[in-house]
């Protein structure tokens, strides 16, 4: 930062010329014995970090679980009542919502981007408030809206199947033949039974598929946008990044998502109360797994 020198007037306080002789604001004399102020202002230099966009992670980095885990655990115990207090937000919106499931969809992309936001906060050093859970998604309301309909449609279109499956399980039952109204075609018990056990185990498998299969990767790519937004990127380029960043290390993203969807879910097992704290630790996982830079 490079000192200057700037000369004040003392009969008005305009700031002078440098070199000039009367004052350009009330015409006063400048000499050595009027002792014209000097003060050493400091020249502002434009502040790299502030003028040039986010710069995101390099997308072919590979990330390491086991590390992001044990820093996760660490932040956690370092800001225990606020981390429980975010997670309890982000319950109990989505429990209230538990009676409209296509609503709840599209809210817990919005609450999981704040809890992430929160979770960023906290590694960052920042003050992490449980408020951002909601904070955070309004402020950035358009590109998480735009995600959390991406990901809803996704999840409906693996659902087709399902769909289909389930419809044909009703018309065997009802013995309805598609494409007509009545209830005359009744099928025989052997056959409608028959029927059934195959619709059933396809949308079992189907299920299966998508559960085991695809929802870890559907999973760390909504984290991944999610925190590309949370960090300011658009919509369009949080999108592209993530792909990028599933392309080529689709196993180990599937294991990510698995093994933190699974450090989520475990407090399941303690009667739903102990996912207050195993939210939290996800969350901070993936903040920093999804952060590192190498």
């Amino acid at each position: 930062m490079t000192p200057e020198r700037t000369e004040y007037c003392q009969s008005c306080g305009a700031e002078l010329t440098p070199g000039t002789r009367f004052c350009e604001a009330c015409g006063a004399e400048v000499t050595e014995s009027t002792a014209s102020i000097w003060v050493e202002a400091p020249v502002q230099q434009p502040s790299p970090a502030q003028d040039a966009p986010f710069e995101l992670p390099d997308y072919s980095y590979e990330p390491r679980l086991g590390r992001a885990v044990s820093i996760a655990w660490n932040l956690l115990g370092g800001d225990i009542f606020n981390a429980l207090l975010a997670s309890v937000l982000f319950v109990v919106i989505l429990v209230l919502l538990a009676g409209l499931p296509a609503l709840m969809l599209f809210v817990a992309s919005f609450v999981g981007l704040g809890l992430l936001a929160w979770a960023n906060a906290r590694q960052t050093g920042m003050q992490a408030s449980p408020g951002l859970v909601v904070s955070v998604p309004a402020e950035k309301f358009g590109p998480t809206l735009l995600l959390a309909i991406l990901l809803f449609l996704f999840r409906m279109l693996l659902m087709i199947p399902v769909i289909i499956a389930t419809a044909a399980l009703i018309d065997s039952v009802m013995g309805i033949s598609l494409g007509k109204a009545g209830y005359e075609d009744f099928w025989p018990i052997v056959q409608v039974l028959t029927t059934n056990i195959g619709y059933i185990i396809f949308a079992s498998v189907w299920v299966t598929i998508i559960g085991i299969i695809l929802a870890p990767l559907v999973l760390s790519f909504q984290m991944i946008a999610s925190w590309a937004i949370v960090m300011g990127v658009p919509f369009d380029k949080a999108v592209a990044w993530a792909w990028k960043r599933l392309s080529g290390r689709w196993l180990t993203w599937w294991f990510n998502g698995f093994i933190i969807g699974l450090i989520m879910l475990s407090g399941l097992l303690f009667c739903g109360v102990g996912m207050i704290a195993t939210l939290p630790l996800g969350f901070l996982t993936w903040q920093i797994l999804i952060s590192e830079r190498g």
